[in-house]
């Protein structure tokens, strides 16, 4: 999707100074496609819409797998993850199944929860908010959060929820269902392909497949979910002392 999916990072919590490629340096790199988008005009305009329809959308749950890897066996480190690209074999990496919570405020992100879940970890929370992005490996209750890099967003903090880039093809519609297919760079000379599921009425994105092709190829899916603002929305507290 097009939050903030065209992002990859190997991340370590206590090594902040690894090399990466940022949600920034794409999103560079997709306001180099001149007009931002291309493609068939009536999808192109549809799609605005689509994006116009979550400027009165509170929050949005995202159910998304295939995306985001994770370790806590690295020697050293409290977890690494990778999301948006294979992760190096043989290093203990799990695929992980994650649950966001997306609060928006006129149709930008302007908070997430990410709690990923991989067989016989502990379960992972990403939150990114105004105070910066938080880390926390849930092996006991009340954990405490460590500070990373903005690079290391992975659902489009401060950005518009849904953005209109790439090239588009026709939309074809069947019932209540209005299909976009689209393609847009990914990394390195990496292509992604994105098939989204629309609520023609609505004008809300339900579902959504993205084939990564290339050097390290992937796919992943998502599900989208309109909800109120959660009673209880998890914190990045405490802070960690280092």
């Amino acid at each position: 999707m097009r939050d903030a999916d065209a992002v990859a990072n190997v991340r370590d919590v206590r090594r902040l100074s690894l090399a990466i490629l940022g949600f920034a340096a794409l999103v560079a790199t997709l306001a180099s496609v001149a007009g931002g988008a291309s493609g068939d005009p009536p999808t192109i305009a549809f799609y605005k819409q689509v994006q116009a329809s979550y400027k009165t959308v509170p929050a949005v749950r995202v159910q998304r797998r295939g995306f985001l890897w994770y370790t806590d066996s690295v020697k050293g480190s409290l977890v690494r993850w990778v999301n948006g690209k294979k992760p190096p074999a043989g290093a203990g990496y799990r695929l992980a199944t994650e649950s966001i919570i997306m609060l928006l405020t006129n149709g930008t992100v302007t908070k997430y929860v990410d709690t990923a879940k991989a067989p016989g970890l502990p379960p992972l929370t990403l939150i990114e908010d105004s105070t910066g992005f938080w880390v926390a490996l849930n092996t006991k209750t009340g954990g405490c959060y460590h500070r990373s890099s903005r690079a290391a967003d992975v659902a489009g903090w401060h950005d518009p929820f849904v953005g209109v880039y790439g090239t588009f093809a026709l939309m074809t519609t069947q019932g209540s269902t209005v299909t976009v297919t689209s393609t847009y760079p990914w990394l390195s000379g990496e292509l992604a392909t994105e098939t989204d599921h629309i609520s023609a009425t609505t004008k809300h994105l339900d579902s959504y497949t993205v084939k990564v092709t290339g050097d390290s190829p992937i796919t992943f899916t998502a599900t989208n979910t309109d909800i109120p603002v959660p009673s209880y929305v998890p914190v990045s507290k405490p802070h960690c002392a280092s």
